[in-house]
């Protein structure tokens, strides 16, 4: 009889304790916290510059730009693109049957509105029309052993449309990027040529205004954009 009293108290004793220490329920587990959410609007900026050249007559100079606007979210981009350039070129040429000499100038300004988007994330692709103000031109002369010689003059002067292009890579963390990109400049100007000719049998001139000329400005540009 003792025996059976003392094991149901060890039971009745087991059974409290067990009362006051539950099992701890089981908690949710802590969500992570939400990203920033990206901006759809951002200002973007940037600037770049490198040595050029200007076709025709081959001007060797530099060219460089800056350009402000909007970054909309992490694929496009809309901004105005101020630039300008100049350059200078010619060439001598020389031998038994005469020779000649060259001189090539160019010197321009252009306001270009261009939309651009990002292909993953480092390379890009923008283009967009704009107006050059736009000097470009060349002399040159030629003589001959046999007595003639011709000369040329070309000029185109004024306010004409043009197109640019870039492709390049952007390199860099966060908003921050350095950029290389190929650029090209095509403007659709107006030229006005004069032109003359003598020798031994006697001499002639020719002018000709308003011919469609095509000028070309590549580049190599080095720079950095805030997208």
């Amino acid at each position: 009889m003792k025996r059976l009293v003392i094991a149901s108290l060890m039971l009745l004793g087991s059974a409290a304790l067990a009362q006051s220490n539950p099992e701890p329920a089981p908690t949710e587990a802590t969500p992570p916290p939400t990203p920033p959410r990206e901006p759809t609007f951002r200002i973007r900026a940037g600037a770049d510059g490198a040595p050029a050249i200007f076709v025709p007559g081959v001007s060797y100079g530099t060219n460089f730009s800056g350009r402000i606007g909007v970054q909309i979210k992490r694929r496009w981009g809309v901004y105005a693109d101020l630039g300008g350039g100049f350059g200078f070129g010619g060439s001598i040429s020389a031998g038994t049957g005469g020779g000649g000499v060259s001189i090539n100038v160019a010197d321009y300004w252009r306001l270009t509105f261009m939309g651009e988007i990002d292909l993953g994330r480092y390379f890009f692709l923008s283009l967009g029309p704009g107006v050059c103000g736009c000097t470009w031109g060349g002399v040159s002369q030629v003589a001959s052993s046999n007595g003639s010689a011709s000369q040329a003059a070309y000029v185109a002067d004024g306010y004409f449309p043009e197109i640019v292009s870039r492709i390049g890579v952007g390199i860099g963390r966060g908003r921050h990027k350095f950029t290389v990109a190929l650029e090209n400049m095509v403007v659709f100007g107006s030229m006005t040529r004069v032109s003359q000719n003598a020798s031994m049998s006697g001499a002639d001139q020719s002018v000709r205004i308003g011919n469609l000329a095509v000028g070309w400005a590549p580049g190599i540009m080095l720079g950095w954009d805030m997208r």
